[in-house]
């Protein structure tokens, strides 16, 4: 049988062999080659049979493509033009000399996705001699040359779509509880979700908390698993001293047992990267990480440091989101969530906003709260210790109530005292603090919560906090508040003599005397 040069007919006849065999169970390369890759001809035309088979629901094993090529006039035709002189009287003798020890084999179709990703760069080796040649006599310019090679990369790939399914059909199924991760089924294996919040309000330290319950079976921030999951998580501003502080601070919060800490070793493992991005993080790192550990869920933390691409470009983000972290979630069968920053926040107000506001709260193109399943928002409220956790996309599915009985998409939770993890905030907590935006006036108690427990803060420095998002209160509201503090006894002031200068003041929350 003749075939082209640059070319492995051994590994084209394997693959061949396991199709008529098995179809393309097990094969989970994303891509599959156009069938003009393969070398030989009749290799070539089995293939398109085996596509055209597969993509009409059909088994694309022997008998049935026997019958698909000799149905087809111009493939039949094709195939006896491969086979004459080659000592195959038909083509059942062909498909019956064909290498079948991959069939049956545990790891065959895998094996089967990488000769077809071989065969199909192999393909581009042998155009990209075919346009040299061209320009070596003259038939191609410079240009033509340049813009052909530039297309090389994915000469040999073709998507092959899965087999159509009819809709209605999926009235009687039952979505498969292996698959959920988290109840009502928030979020699911393949699936995303977008953790969004400001720079320093402590997402990496939630994230830390939401990993290790959640690896033990344990509900965090109002977010049940359905079961103690396999987590890796991947991190890229946070050093080994930050880290350990924070896991010291989330187990003495959540009091893990003997049996929960073991579970925890086994399920929670975590990677600190931070020398490559978009592609080279995906193929170089993420990769091998999830070949290597196999989550039920990785998280990257955070999104930009990894994407290696503009965020408010759609096109590219989508390229690393679509075309790099999904096809991964797919090989692996993990989902992913991904922490995120909000853009400036800055004299933003967020009083009004609604749902979908909300879900578009993260920098970057709306292509990437478009393509994630699920999105979970912490907004910064009046009390600096205090943040709003909001879950505007598939949130209801949480279950959420408020302490009225109605149906939300969002609660509060608090910094703990003393050490770096959240609590979820008390019921007085609730009703007192005012979101962030414009509305009824700080409480005295917000106002106090910007001073140090045990501690002074200059004058000038608390007036300026009291004017910054997310008070806002306005120069002059802030002078009267806090002369209208100090005559009520609930804050004091401190003078601390500068030589020539005018003395510094600072407040306190308590009696100088007492000091």
């Amino acid at each position: 049988m003749i075939c082209s040069p640059f070319s492995d007919p051994a590994k084209e006849r394997a693959i061949i062999g396991f199709i008529v065999g098995a179809g393309f169970t097990g094969v989970s390369h994303p891509h599959r080659i156009r069938p003009d890759a393969f070398s030989c001809q009749i290799n070539s035309v089995i293939y398109e049979a085996a596509v055209w088979l597969h993509q009409n629901g059909k088994i694309p094993t022997g008998h049935n493509l026997i019958h698909a090529i000799e149905a087809d006039k111009t493939l039949s035709h094709l195939v006896n033009e491969s086979l004459k002189g080659d000592g195959f009287p038909d083509l059942l003798s062909y498909v019956s000399s064909l290498d079948s020890s991959l069939v049956g084999n545990a790891g065959g179709g895998e094996i089967v996705s990488q000769y077809l990703a071989e065969i199909a760069e192999t393909a581009g080796r042998r155009k990209a001699r075919e346009i040299c040649k061209q320009g070596e006599e003259g038939v191609a310019s410079i240009p033509e040359i340049i813009e052909s090679l530039q297309a090389i990369e994915s000469y040999g790939r073709v998507y092959l779509l899965p087999p159509s399914t009819p809709m209605l059909s999926l009235e009687g199924r039952t979505p498969d509880p292996e698959n959920t991760f988290f109840q009502g089924r928030f979020l699911c294996r393949k699936g995303a979700m977008l953790f969004v919040g400001p720079s320093g309000i402590g997402k990496s330290s939630a994230s830390v908390q939401q990993d290790i319950c959640w690896s033990i079976g344990r509900e965090a921030f109002g977010i049940r698993p359905t079961r103690p999951l396999r987590i890796l998580h991947i991190q890229a501003e946070n050093d080994e001293d930050d880290m350990t502080e924070m896991v010291r601070g989330v187990a003495a919060e959540i009091q893990m047992s003997d049996a929960e800490r073991n579970t925890c070793l086994r399920n929670l493992l975590t990677r600190q990267h931070s020398i490559t991005s978009g592609k080279r993080f995906l193929s170089d790192f993420l990769n091998p990480a999830l070949e290597a550990d196999r989550p039920d869920i990785v998280r990257i933390d955070p999104l930009h440091a990894y994407a290696g691409c503009d965020i408010t470009n759609a096109q590219e983000i989508g390229i690393f989101c679509r075309e790099g972290i999904q096809p991964l979630m797919d090989k692996y069968g993990c989902g992913s969530i991904l922490n995120h920053h909000t853009p400036k926040t800055t004299n933003r107000d967020t009083s009004n906003w609604r749902a979908s506001d909300w879900m578009y709260s993260g920098a970057g193109s709306a292509d990437l709260t478009n393509w994630v399943r699920a999105i979970m928002v912490i907004e910064p409220t009046a009390n600096p210790g205090a943040f709003r956790f909001i879950a505007p996309k598939r949130g209801r599915r949480l279950g959420w109530i408020t302490q009225g009985g109605e149906s939300t998409i969002e609660k509060l939770f608090c910094h703990s005292e003393g050490k770096i993890s959240w609590r979820e905030a008390t019921e007085d907590e609730v009703a007192s603090i005012k979101s962030k935006g414009k509305g009824q006036p700080p409480t005295d108690e917000c106002l106090i919560s910007y001073v140090p427990m045990d501690n002074i803060i200059a004058k000038d420095s608390l007036l300026h906090k009291w004017n910054s998002p997310p008070l806002k209160l306005g120069e002059k509201k802030c002078i009267r508040a806090i002369q209208s503090l100090i005559e009520e006894g609930k804050l004091f002031e401190i003078e601390k003599k500068r030589s020539g200068t005018r003395a510094k003041i600072f407040i306190t929350r308590h009696e100088p005397t007492l000091l």
